[in-house]
C-alpha cells in the first residue's frame, strides 16, 4: 500500500508537471461567453452557462447554485462503458449517480444546443488550473460558482484500471483515485 501511495503522488505530480508545459495556455486563454441555448452573449454579460476558450475551442459548461443538473455540489461516480478508453474498468455505473448518466442528460437535453458534451481529458481538465489566484486554482471571474475540490477526468489511470484522474481545484494538483468515489463534473465539447 505505502509503495502505491507514493507512486500515486509522485506520478500526479509529475503529470501535473508535464501538462503545465503542453501547449494548453493557462488561464491566459479568452473566453466567448453563451447562455444554455447556444447563444452567443456580450463579453459584459453578468450570467452565463458555456464559455468558450477561444485559444483551445472548447466550450465548457459553467456551474450553477440552482439545485439543476449543473449545480455545484453535484457528485458522480465515474462511469465509460466503452471498453477502447475504459481501460478494462467500467468504473462505478449507477441510475443516474455517474458520470455518463450526467453527460447524457446534457446531450439529451441538447444543452448549449449541441449533442456533444463529454468528460473532458485530464489534460483539458488541467488546462483550467490557474496557479495565481489565491485559495482557488481556478479564474472564478471566468468559472463562477465553481465548488473547490476534486473533478473527474475521461482519463483512467493506466497503471491500476480501479483509478482515474481527477483534478482537484483546490490546490491545483492532478491526482487519481478509485473510480468508485463521487466527484464533480464539468462538461466541455469540441477542443482543436
Amino acid at each position: 500500500m505505502k509503495k502505491k501511495v507514493i507512486c500515486m503522488v509522485s506520478c500526479a505530480l509529475m503529470y501535473v508537471m508535464a501538462t503545465m508545459t503542453s501547449g494548453f495556455q493557462r488561464s491566459a486563454q479568452a473566453g466567448q461567453k453563451f447562455d444554455a441555448e447556444g447563444n452567443e452573449l456580450s463579453s459584459n454579460a453578468k450570467e452565463w452557462a458555456i464559455l468558450l476558450h477561444t485559444d483551445t475551442g472548447l466550450m465548457w459548461e459553467m456551474k450553477t447554485h440552482d439545485g439543476s443538473i449543473h449545480d455545484r455540489y453535484n457528485k458522480y461516480t465515474w462511469c465509460n462503458s466503452k471498453q477502447e478508453t475504459n481501460k478494462d474498468d467500467q468504473g462505478t455505473c449507477g441510475d443516474g449517480t455517474d458520470t455518463v448518466d450526467f453527460i447524457q442528460e446534457l446531450n439529451d437535453a441538447k444543452f448549449g444546443g449541441h449533442n456533444n458534451w463529454r468528460l473532458p481529458t485530464v489534460k483539458e481538465l488541467s488546462s483550467l488550473v490557474d496557479v495565481n489566484n489565491v485559495g482557488h486554482t481556478i479564474d472564478l471571474k471566468k468559472f463562477p460558482n465553481n465548488q473547490d475540490g476534486y473533478y473527474w477526468s475521461s482519463t483512467s489511470y493506466v497503471l491500476d484500471n480501479d483509478y482515474a484522474w481527477f483534478v482537484n481545484f483546490s490546490d491545483g494538483l492532478v491526482y487519481n483515485y478509485l473510480k468508485s468515489n463521487s466527484f464533480h463534473v464539468r462538461a466541455v465539447r469540441g477542443g482543436k
